[in-house]
């Protein structure tokens, strides 16, 4: 039975990791300090989406795959009025 393998690279050093399970889990399987990395990279990812998510939905009615993935690249745009600038200002 053939399983893909991931390519993985961190910090210029490069690994394969077997994505047999990862498909089918979202996690990497085994105790390979690639796993380990490899796992602790999306359990990273997951908690900052979730993040973006909440503060999206917090302060606009609707959430959309688009806004999320644009504030988790740091695309979004900010809407604040001048008063809201010059508040920040002043607490800073």
């Amino acid at each position: 039975m053939w399983f893909p393998y991931l390519a993985l690279y961190i910090s210029h050093s490069s690994s394969m990791v077997p994505c047999n399970n990862l498909i089918r889990t979202g996690r990497a399987t085994g105790k390979s300090a690639a796993a380990q990395k490899l796992n602790s990279l999306l359990d990273n990812f997951r908690a900052s989406l979730t993040q973006h998510y909440r503060e999206i939905s917090d302060r606009e009615a609707t959430v959309t795959a688009e806004k999320v993935r644009n504030a988790f690249l740091g695309l979004q745009m900010r809407n604040d009025s001048l008063l809201d600038l010059f508040d920040e200002h002043c607490k800073n």
